[in-house]
């Protein structure tokens, strides 16, 4: 119940509306069981939170009442708040049962975005590659600091000079990937040089710029047909101020050992 393919083909005005007819159509059946949304979602191959979402904002179109980025950010975290019985049920067990996007995940997010920075350091240690991490960043008084940034600037693939790792336990649709690029990514580029983002549950491509693709081994979310996943720039970044993942690239080195 991955977003796997362009979000556009999604989130279009005609697509929403025959999500939310496929619901309407689902719910006025007489042998409907709670969880069909969760269903329709899985058959669509797309998050069952984001289907919420949209359901949810058309839903609210529907009867006229605001439907707000907020108000949709608080029905999807606490359905107890949607006075349509139905609807609210269909919202909790969606969003219940996505393991990478919407509030319940988010709380999950918290606890495995913690082990996934261990693994992180883990990794980077265990390659010779020294490192200061957010907490003695904040102690040096930096204000908006990246979970990783690196004593000696990294290369990966021979190419690509990173000073910064940014680690996200999550998945990298185009709504969250513009809010942290907004609020953290280009800060941390702007004080440190490029870096590195990894989103551990993978991105989608919308976020990949073709031409900057490169092999860098296996991933959470490989592609069946090759067995690699893809390292990318940041396609609304000219500059190439930070790099885009899915894990920590094999072929990352310290770059002393080039000195």
């Amino acid at each position: 119940m991955i977003v796997r393919k362009k979000y556009y083909l999604y989130s279009n005005p005609e697509k929403v509306a025959e999500y939310y007819a496929k619901y309407k159509a689902q719910r006025g059946m007489s042998n409907s069981k709670p969880g069909f949304l969760l269903k329709i979602a899985d058959e669509l191959n797309l998050s069952a939170a984001l289907m919420c979402r949209f359901i949810i904002e058309h839903h609210l179109k529907d009867k006229s009442e605001p439907c707000s980025k907020r108000v949709l950010n608080q029905l999807l975290k606490d359905s107890t708040k949607i006075q349509d019985e139905v609807l609210a049920v269909e919202v909790f067990l969606c969003t219940l049962h996505d393991p990478f996007y919407g509030p319940f995940s988010d709380a999950r997010r918290t606890s495995v975005g913690r082990e996934f920075e261990l693994l992180l350091k883990d990794s980077l240690r265990s390659r010779g590659i020294g490192f200061v991490d957010e907490a003695s960043l904040r102690k040096q008084g930096y204000d908006k600091t990246p979970d990783i940034k690196l004593e000696i600037p990294a290369i990966i693939n021979g190419e690509y000079v990173i000073t910064w790792i940014e680690s996200k336990a999550s998945f990298g649709d185009p709504d969250s990937h513009e809010s942290y690029a907004r609020e953290q990514f280009h800060s941390y580029a702007n004080r440190f040089g490029p870096g590195l983002v990894i989103y551990w549950c993978g991105f989608v491509e919308e976020l990949q710029q073709p031409q900057s693709q490169m092999n860098v081994g296996h991933s959470p979310l490989n592609n069946p047909s090759t067995g690699s996943s893809l390292i990318t720039k940041q396609q609304n970044n000219a500059s190439g101020q930070f790099l885009l993942a899915d894990h920590l690239p094999d072929d990352i080195r310290s770059m002393t050992e080039f000195i």
